[in-house]
Parts: structure tokens; sequence; C-alpha cells
């Protein structure tokens, strides 16, 4: 009979705070890897692969570079892992080790995915395949800039009336000008015309702004209702945190209206 081979590409974790990242059988722990190390200095460490499913699985690793791969050092340069290639009985774990060591030619930070692949039989002589990837950073000291603003801030309506999530989405546009990946946490405050505060919402925090890039994070009041009238929203972050850097803050202000059928309008323009 001809085999034929299932290939499901799982979407890249970039967070997760779980301790096994488990799809179709296989975990991986830890999801996220991010160290701080000198120019030429090395560091060694495991990943644990579980196998969840009921039958054997044969695993392969890849390495890929992440981010900005046009300005960094290839990961093959920095990065060695072993074994690359293994079988994995049901319910055992492996280790699988790597090591780092940071190139001298190295500035601001290297960053990595490591795939695990792993192909197990379904029955009916049918094969399903799995690929998804656990991230590496490395922050080269003495190198990394650490600088970004919120670029952009906007206020809207957020769902349908009739829906459980229904309210006002303040989407925070995080802009990243350093050299290294950063971790965004904040909140957003609104404030009535007299300054009186009426509502605290935490902005989502988790994934990363890239070096050289853009991402916006929502900070989300469900069941928000605001009476006509005018606003002032503030969404304040802070994006060193990550580095133990408290000082490095950034905000920004905006106006916005409700009329009377509840449309939302910032700074002169209509957001509905």
């Amino acid at each position: 009979m001809l085999r034929r081979n299932f290939y499901l590409l799982v979407a890249l974790v970039f967070l997760n705070f779980s301790p096994f990242l488990v799809y179709a059988g296989i975990g991986v722990k830890p999801t996220v890897t991010e160290l701080s190390l000198s120019l030429g200095k090395r560091k060694a460490g495991t990943f644990t692969v579980l196998n969840d499913g009921d039958r054997a699985i044969k695993v392969k690793v890849d390495l890929e570079n992440w981010g900005r791969k046009e300005e960094g050092v290839e990961v093959d340069s920095w990065l060695k892992v072993k074994p690359r290639e293994f079988e994995l009985a049901p319910g055992k774990v492996r280790k699988v080790k790597y090591k780092i060591e940071v190139p001298e030619e190295a500035k601001g930070e290297m960053m990595a995915m490591v795939f695990f692949g792993s192909l197990a039989p379904a029955g009916g002589g049918v094969s399903i395949k799995t690929r998804f990837g656990v991230s590496i950073y490395v922050t080269i000291k003495g190198t990394e800039v650490i600088e970004a603003n919120i670029e952009k801030f906007d206020v809207a309506k957020y769902a349908g009336e009739n829906s459980d999530n229904y309210g006002i989405n303040f989407g925070v546009t995080v802009e990243n000008m350093g050299n290294v990946h950063i971790r965004p946490k904040g909140k957003v405050t609104v404030d009535d015309k007299e300054g009186n505060r009426i509502k605290e919402v935490d902005i989502f925090h988790g994934f990363p702004v890239f070096p050289q890039a853009k991402r916006t994070f929502p900070a989300i009041w469900k069941r928000g209702v605001l009476p006509p009238g005018e606003y002032k929203a503030k969404a304040t972050i802070n994006y060193g945190e990550l580095y133990g850097l408290k000082d490095r803050i950034s905000s920004y202000e905006a106006l916005f209206s409700v009329n009377g059928q509840g449309k939302i309008s910032i700074e002169g323009r209509e957001n509905d």
C-alpha cells in the first residue's frame, strides 16, 4: 500500500506559560529561552522532549535564523544541538542538549528558532508529521540598545453589541528602535474631561517586539460603555523590564469623544 504523509504546520509559539508546549502527542520545554552573554562566552542547557502519545515517534531537530537574518550571525555559527534525530517511545522523555558560543562579531542580539518535527503513524498507512518551534534569544552584553516608544494609540469599539466581549479596544502600537527584542507591559487609563479617573485597563503583554519593528497590543475594556462626552485615554508602557530597567517608560495621550449614538471619534476622526 502506498504510504502517505499528512503535514501539519503548527503556528510558532512565542510565549507559552505551561511547562510543556504539547501538540499531537509531542511536548517540549522550555518554550522560550532568554539569555544575556558577553562576547566569547559559552552557555549550555537542555530541552526536554516528551512523547505524550500512545505510539513511538521519530523526532528531527532543525535550527533556523530568526528575526533580522540579514543583520545577524548565522545560527549554525553560535548554536549547536545534539542529538538532531532520535526515536521516542510512548510516555518517555528525552533530554536534548544545546551549546551556545557567542562569536566575536556578534552585537545586539542573536535569535533562533529550534524546530522539533515528529513523524508518527496514524493508522491505515497514513503518517502525521508535526513541526513547531521554540525560541532562543541571546543578548550580547555591552552591545545592546534598548529604545522604544508608543508610535500610535487608537480607540475603537470592540466586538458586536450582542457579544459578551462587547466594549472598547485601545490599540497600543509599540515601535522598537533598539537592537534587542522587548516585551512591553503597561496600562491604559481613561479620564473624563474634568480629570476624574473612570477606568484602568491592562495592556495585553507577552509577545515580543523585534528590533526595528512594530507590534500593536490591545487593551480591551469588556462591556465598557461610556455616556456621550469627551474623554482622555493615556497609554503607558515599560519596555525595559525584561532587562531589569524600570525607568524605560513611554506614554501617549489621545483625546476621544462619544456621541449620542455611542460612536467613538478620536481627535476628530470617527472610529467606528
